[in-house]
């Protein structure tokens, strides 16, 4: 894509430097370490960096694509690109319909989607760039490329269902967000507050989701005891998600239960569940 790509990208791609074939040859002799995740991503993005390359001739986009592979290789986060940063997607319903999709895509990852399902994972990030990065082109009828229609399609239907799989993975195996409590405390500790930044990191990326934060305790102490115990956890992660930074709006529900569980003693029910809807 040498005459619709966005300046930032352009300016980015050049301050990198070097040829999109060195570039391309960089992350192919690159060691394949690091976890699954990371190698999945990196080898998806040297089979689209060689298709712009070599099929398409577009070294711009071929180099952008390679440095992503190559910051993937490196262990560095590479998320799914932006696309308020591409300045020529000229059909707003289309801007539409990535901006949702890149919504669902983020929240899969950050879901553990890239522990439970790496290989799709990265298949569905690469496959959305592809698509942002043929919709930024244009159609056929505005860029005179007879291909051009074909491969829009096939980018976008192929993540599609790249991303649905991924998300019925997720679905199965993703762990809820939870924070625990010791016996008869509402004190966040540290793994807490390292599960409350990550649910903040999380929501950062997801403009349309809510929270709703569903707290429990175990049976010793007394059924109103327990009732107010639960909901002074739930208070006290609210107060942490707002000590973040997040809008007080986004929390849909602040909620303790009460006690749950067979047992007197039961640390499983000492927690909050804490959901994204």
């Amino acid at each position: 894509m040498k005459n619709y790509i966005s300046y930032a990208l352009i300016a980015s791609t050049a301050f990198l430097g070097g040829c999109a074939t060195s570039k391309i040859d960089k992350l192919s002799s690159l060691p394949q370490k690091g976890h699954a995740y990371a190698q999945a991503l990196s080898h998806e993005y040297e089979v689209l960096a060689r298709q712009e390359n070599d099929i398409y001739g577009d070294q711009i986009d071929a180099t952008h694509f390679a440095v992503k592979g190559i910051q993937a290789a490196s262990g560095l986060e590479v998320l799914p690109e932006n696309p308020d940063r591409w300045e020529s997607i000229y059909k707003e319903d289309e801007r539409e319909a990535l901006h949702a999709a890149r919504e669902r895509l983020v929240f899969a990852l950050y879901k553990s989607g890239t522990i439970i399902d790496p290989a799709n994972s990265a298949r569905a990030v690469a496959l959305y760039d592809c698509w942002i990065e043929e919709a930024a082109e244009g159609s056929t009828a505005k860029t005179g490329h007879p291909h051009q229609d074909v491969q829009l399609r096939k980018c976008k239907t192929g993540f599609m269902k790249t991303l649905q799989l991924l998300e019925a993975n997720v679905r199965a195996k993703a762990p809820t967000y939870m924070i625990w409590f010791g016996l008869q405390n509402s004190t966040i500790d540290r793994q807490g507050a390292e599960e409350v930044d990550q649910i903040t990191k999380t929501l950062e990326h997801l403009r349309n989701h809510k929270v709703l934060i569903h707290c429990s305790s175990d049976r010793i102490g007394g059924r109103a005891h327990n009732l107010k115990l639960s909901q002074k956890r739930a208070d006290v992660v609210k107060a942490a998600l707002l000590a973040k930074g997040m809008p007080e709006e986004r929390i849909e529900a602040t909620v303790g239960v009460g006690e749950k569980g067979k047992r007197d003693v039961d640390p499983y029910q000492r927690r909050c569940d804490i959901h994204l809807r």
